[in-house]
């Protein structure tokens, strides 16, 4: 693959980067990352002082990509932590120890969003909110009327 927006000289277009992402089967989860490495050509027209790296996974890495039982993975904005780079994933869509006869995923397929694609109701919180609210305006209103039912009966304040 090429990185966004890059277009290699002519002399160098049979370069490419190469991503490779090793997957491992879990007790809970029916696959997770293991470990991941980029393999990255510079190209001339970068003014790189290096024409090649290779960037190996961060031992801090915080990945989040993994499905249970037959289900597939995807999340709109993910990204791998490298020792000194990362890379940004857009429109993330994985499926590890699948035999799919084609780059397309089967119609059937389920997924599972990644954290940041899952959204929250906002019903429960209005609705939290209006009844807190309706609890506040309850207190005052009874407050309001043992006053007013203290000062009809005579007691005087001290």
């Amino acid at each position: 693959f090429l990185p966004n927006d890059v277009k290699p000289p002519v002399k160098e277009a049979q370069q490419y980067w190469s991503l490779r992402i090793w997957f491992t089967q879990g007790h809970e989860q029916t696959f997770r990352v293991q470990d991941f490495e980029l393999h990255a050509y510079f190209y001339s027209t970068m003014n790189s002082t290096v024409n090649e790296t290779t960037y190996v996974s961060s031992d801090h890495a915080e990945l989040e990509i993994g499905a249970e039982e037959k289900n597939a993975f995807k999340c709109s904005d993910s990204a791998l932590g490298f020792v000194d780079a990362t890379v940004n994933l857009k429109n993330l869509k994985v499926i590890a120890f699948a035999n799919l006869n084609s780059t397309d995923f089967p119609k059937e397929q389920q997924f599972e969003q990644c954290s940041l694609d899952v959204r929250t109701s906002d019903i429960v919180p209005i609705i939290v909110g209006a009844c807190l609210a309706g609890l506040v305006i309850a207190v005052l209103i009874a407050y309001l009327i043992g006053r007013a039912r203290a000062k009809r009966q005579g007691y005087a304040s001290v």
